[in-house]
């Protein structure tokens, strides 16, 4: 009688479309069992994440408590739908194509986080996960360009400036209390973070080298925040013409302090018939915006065959193996992923990405490794600093 193991050993064997030389057959088995395990146990996960539309809240009604519940959950799907299109699709794209779509039939799962279901009236709060074959599939039917990628953090980092002096974490001060107040769109694919620092943090965190946009200050903050990039973002009043001015300035930065672009720059006067705290608000809406967007627009989605890269990863033994493998295929901008080779020092593997492998190096970064760029492809390693 054969044991599950030996079941599974035999059903891969029979159905895997490569074959590695005998010295390494029991090597790659002992990986892909672990592997098919794993898939079982997270099986009801929602990939890629921005599939996941959580937290939708129903309250409906209807003759019988069945019919609530469908009605309910009808309309849910539909608001969920609504929120995933404007979450990826990118802006001023003609969406009337996707009014004809079935809604309930673009579901992978529905989780019911809480609900309260009554003779005629059903109240719930569900988690919709879309099935991503069948979205893009209608995506591109319609002819729409879309994002699906999940930005890693990106710090928000405010500063104030005015005769008195520069001001970053000090309290009272308009500008700086909207930052942190202020709500970002749970339904962007940019995640943003701020900090909330001790006295320590602070005094290595000057408010001097954050407004000169010192590297290492940046650099630091970003650390500090678990963020791959930082959105420098300023404010100050400006006396020297002969009517004072509101500067408002944003600058993005990657993780070691390097400028990687501005993303916005203007002046207003303060000529009585400006209401500073309403164009701070608009401000702060704009700048988020232009991140999103740029998020969007470099991380489109791709089906070209040329989006392939070969990467060669280092290996010391098969626990090192299997990371490599765990890392890549959690990314959401793998597709797909091929062995090419393997060895008892180094494997070779051929991913196949929907986005530019610019994604794929931000996101691995914040687990620890690098992508390097060679004439055979790319090296991944791990990020000794």
């Amino acid at each position: 009688m054969l044991g599950c193991a030996e079941h599974l050993i035999i059903f891969w064997f029979k159905n895997t479309m490569y074959r590695f030389s005998s010295t390494l057959l029991g090597f790659c088995l002992a990986l892909i069992l672990p592997q098919y395990a794993q898939a079982v146990q997270s099986s009801e996960d929602c990939h890629p994440s921005a599939y996941l539309i959580s937290s939708v809240e129903v309250d409906a009604e209807g003759t019988t408590g069945t019919q609530a519940r469908r009605t309910g959950i009808d309309e849910a799907t539909s608001t969920a739908f609504s929120q995933l299109v404007e979450r990826m699709v990118l802006p001023q794209q003609d969406r009337t194509a996707l009014n004809q779509i079935a809604v309930d039939r673009m579901v992978d799962f529905i989780r019911i986080s809480a609900e309260n279901a009554l003779p005629r009236r059903y109240i719930a709060e569900l988690d919709i996960c879309f099935d991503a074959t069948r979205i893009r599939a209608a995506f591109l039917e319609a002819g729409l360009e879309w994002a699906e990628l999940v930005s890693p953090p990106v710090l928000l980092l405010p500063v104030w400036q005015e005769p008195a002096g520069i001001r970053v974490w000090a309290r009272n001060i308009s500008w700086l209390d909207g930052w942190r107040q202020f709500r970002t769109d749970d339904n962007s694919l940019v995640k943003f973070t701020m900090l909330n620092p001790d006295l320590e943090l602070e005094r290595q965190l000057s408010a001097q080298a954050i407004a000169v946009q010192n590297p290492q200050t940046l650099k630091k903050a970003a650390k500090e925040a678990g963020a791959l990039q930082l959105a420098w973002i300023y404010a100050g009043l400006d006396y020297s013409g002969a009517v004072p001015e509101l500067v408002l300035q944003a600058s993005l930065f990657d993780a070691d302090g390097n400028h990687l672009g501005e993303l916005i720059s203007e002046r207003q006067k303060l000529d009585g018939a400006l209401n500073m705290q309403a164009g701070f608000d608009l401000f702060r809406e704009r700048i988020l915006s232009e991140i999103d967007h740029r998020w969007q627009m470099s991380n489109r989605y791709q089906l070209a065959e040329q989006n392939a890269i070969i990467i060669t990863a280092e290996i010391a033994d098969l626990q090192g193996w299997q990371n490599i493998q765990r890392v890549l295929r959690a990314q959401n901008s793998v597709n797909s992923l091929m062995p090419v080779s393997l060895s008892t020092s180094q494997a070779v593997l051929r991913a196949q990405l929907s986005a530019p492998v610019e994604s794929l190096q931000l996101s691995i970064k914040s687990l620890g490794f690098v992508l390097d760029a060679t004439e055979e492809g790319y090296v991944m390693r791990a990020d000794v600093q």
